[in-house]
């Protein structure tokens, strides 16, 4: 083998083993982020499945909902009536608004 390709050789060589030593140091790097990210990882695919089956979402707030409701309902009216007027007052405003765009 020439001079040229044995040199060339070294070189890989050594460079193979760097990065070696850089993937293994890298991975250490990464351990501590592991459990976060499976946590994460957890839930992009509970986010999937709840796009997949809106129903059951839906289905197990309205069951909280009933529950909740049956154990203090006049927390629940009063809530309600609060966000009754919240969406009345969210509607006033979003009607000035759209008159005071088109007038201008």
């Amino acid at each position: 083998m020439s001079k040229k390709l044995e040199k060339l050789a070294e070189q890989r060589s050594r460079l193979v083993d760097e990065i070696a030593v850089q993937r293994d140091d890298l991975g250490k790097a990464f351990v501590p982020l592991l459990t976060p990210l499976t946590w994460a990882d957890k839930g992009l695919h509970m986010l999937g499945y709840i796009k997949k089956h809106p129903m059951l979402v839906s289905g197990a707030v309205a069951g909280t909902a009933a529950v909740a409701v049956a154990m203090r309902p006049k927390r629940w009216l009063l809530m309600l009536e609060s966000g009754w007027m919240a969406w009345r007052l969210f509607l006033a405003a979003k009607r000035k608004l759209n008159e005071h765009k088109s007038s201008s």
